[in-house]
């Protein structure tokens, strides 16, 4: 046996000696527990490894205590480990975005066709009963001039503003009987009474414009009597006009 052979065996005798002295004080389990949870102050930390270099029983144990913090968790739990919530909040991981956010299938894909026709019908629906009501004013009677008297002329029957159920009479009247106001009277052909306005004054241009509502009117014929204001009603002209179905 050569010499450094001898002096390398008694190292190691030595050594299991130191070791076996070391082991008979082993650390208890709460200071191993502390030492794995980073809890035991430097000092006593610096103890612990000596020891452990030595007792392979207590760094078994530390390695057994170890375990349940190799991030073997349960993910079914509710409740998150209490050394999770000790960790700062830049050190938990944060969930982004695309994965919080469930992954839905949207009900309609609104592509160019589809807004179009969309667009229309909105349109559609504003403009519908505007087109409605203007159809509506249109005036559903034809409208003639039947007779006039001979102190009468030019002149005509007809809807004006177009859309709007008026109807204007207008006639030119040569004589107004000195008349500085007059009344307007009209009857249907049995007598019935359908219009009696009074004070109206004289036009300058002598001629007769009177605007009539066709919502009163109804298919007949209409004797229309100008008669001028005054102690004894004149009678100025007269007209007949026609509203025919």
């Amino acid at each position: 046996m050569r010499k450094d052979d001898t002096t390398l065996a008694a190292h190691l005798r030595q050594r299991a000696a130191e070791r076996e002295k070391s082991c008979k004080n082993h650390p208890s389990m709460e200071t191993l527990l502390d030492y794995t949870l980073d809890e035991l102050d430097e000092t006593a930390a610096a103890e612990l490894r000596e020891h452990l270099t030595f007792c392979q029983a207590c760094a078994d144990t530390l390695v057994q205590l170890h375990k349940p913090l190799d991030f073997e968790i349960d993910m079914s739990l509710d409740d998150k480990p209490d050394f999770l919530e000790k960790l700062p909040p830049a050190s938990q991981p944060q969930p982004t975005p695309a994965q919080t956010t469930p992954k839905t299938r949207p009900l309609f894909r609104w592509g160019l066709p589809m807004l179009s026709t969309a667009a229309a019908l909105v349109l559609g629906i504003m403009l519908g009963p505007i087109l409605q009501r203007e159809t509506s004013a249109t005036v559903p009677y034809r409208i003639g001039l039947v007779d006039v008297d001979d102190g009468t002329r030019g002149g005509g029957i007809e809807t004006i503003p177009e859309g709007y159920d008026v109807i204007l009479l207008e006639r030119y009247i040569r004589d107004w009987k000195e008349a500085e106001t007059f009344t307007v009277v009209i009857r249907t052909e049995a007598g019935r009474q359908v219009v009696f306005k009074k004070g109206f004054p004289r036009p300058p241009d002598r001629r007769f414009r009177f605007m009539l509502d066709q919502g009163e009117l109804r298919p007949d014929a209409y004797h229309v009597l100008l008669l001028g204001d005054g102690d004894e009603e004149k009678r100025i002209a007269e007209l007949t006009f026609t509203i025919d179905p």
